[in-house]
């Protein structure tokens, strides 16, 4: 039998200058607060050209925050991809919203319908486009 090449997960690029700023945090009296985060706060904000940015205590978190600054209101819709992490529909759980799975294939125009169908405006972007 053939091996089949396998698709990581993920990849990290974690360089010595990464290394060394976690190093210097840890280091610090401010593990959970402090300069480091307010820093991050302010670059993450430049680099999207935002007044503000919050960072948060996790992805979790983010989401939900995310979720409730874009207005989901109790009974929304939230079309999640059927591979993702849980948080991703706990996240909109909840504030009430109901996750609703969709797939999307790679090669393919059209959207296959998962739990909840496709709602008016969604559009699968085809990688390579």
């Amino acid at each position: 039998m053939k091996k089949q090449k396998m698709i990581p997960y993920s990849t990290q690029s974690v360089s010595e200058a990464d290394i060394r700023a976690v190093a210097k945090t840890l280091r610090s009296p401010y593990l959970t607060q402090g300069p480091a985060i307010l820093s991050f706060e302010k670059a993450i904000a430049k680099k999207v050209g935002a007044k503000y940015a919050v960072a948060l205590a996790s992805g979790t978190g983010a989401l939900h925050a995310a979720y409730a600054v874009g207005g989901l209101k109790e009974g929304d819709e939230v079309i999640v991809p059927a591979l993702t992490f849980a948080a991703t529909a706990n996240a909109a759980h909840a504030l009430g919203g109901r996750p609703g799975r969709i797939e999307f294939r790679l090669d393919a125009r059209d959207i296959a319908e998962g739990d909840s169908g496709a709602p008016p405006g969604l559009r699968p972007y085809p990688v390579g486009e």
